[in-house]
């Protein structure tokens, strides 16, 4: 009663960082979640297991994308001091920006780029109205 005992093999780390890394331990767990569950492979209709082993790499790469998308956009709110920044609907505060919600409000930024000869002629950016 009274006793939390933690093991490790780090002889470097002081107890109070043993304690932080296993109090980070289910940020860790919630990350990889989706790579310990099942895979949908099947409506793709891949067949052989080389190329199944390819398909979930290219999914463990786009997973590893998001995640350093995320961590980016929040270890710069930190450097910033932001609490948030406007991502909800009303211009409202996000805390703990996710990626896809990030990517989304690019979705309405399109670049064009008209070739002649090889070399372009004319380039342009469109912006949509609903950027946020």
């Amino acid at each position: 009663d009274g006793c939390f005992p933690l093991i490790t093999n780090d002889r470097v780390m002081s107890p109070a960082e043993v304690l932080k890394a296993y109090r980070y331990q289910p940020n860790l767990e919630r990350r990889n979640h989706i790579l310990k569950g099942h895979q949908e492979v099947a409506p793709v209709y891949i067949e052989t297991p080389h190329r199944i082993e390819a398909l979930l790499l290219c999914h463990f790469f786009a997973m590893l994308a998001e995640a350093l998308i995320e961590r980016e956009i929040r270890a710069s709110m930190k450097a910033e001091n932001l609490a948030g920044i406007p991502l909800y609907p009303e211009l409202r505060n996000c805390p703990a920006p996710s990626a896809p919600r990030i990517l989304e409000i690019f979705g309405g930024i399109q670049r064009h780029c008209l070739l002649s000869d090889s070399q372009a002629d004319h380039a342009a950016d469109i912006v949509t109205d609903h950027v946020v």
